[in-house]
């Protein structure tokens, strides 16, 4: 029997657009999976069953470049949303925030809106 992956997320589910990528990483584990996800550290420990990064297949984490992600285990997978800062060590997945404000702009342009 296949052992089912288990990851951990270090993401805060705070804000529309982080729960939008959680939305993604969910719908993704349901047609790719199935995986067992672990939260933690944050402010809401306790939710879910907790799991040490050094016993995870993988990390998806939302961390900002600090000392803190040093300290991310280097012997399994490790994704980085894009935060403020580039971590060139670690994959990360970055929006293109000049082309996200031009189509939201030209979305609201489109529909007659002139003060922006």
């Amino acid at each position: 029997m296949r052992r089912t992956p288990q990851i951990v997320l270090m993401i805060e589910p705070i804000g529309e657009y982080v729960q939008g990528i959680l939305r993604g990483i969910v719908k993704y584990a349901n047609a790719h999976g199935p995986w067992n996800f672990y939260r933690g550290p944050g402010k809401h420990e306790g939710i879910l069953p907790q799991l040490e990064p050094e016993n995870a297949d993988g990390i998806i984490a939302r961390i900002p470049k600090t000392k803190r992600h040093a300290k991310l285990p280097h012997d399994i997978p490790v994704i980085i949303i894009g935060y403020r800062d580039i971590i060139p060590e670690l994959p990360q997945l970055l929006g293109d925030s000049a082309k996200i404000a031009a189509a939201a702009a030209e979305y609201f342009l489109n529909k007659g809106f002139t003060n922006l």
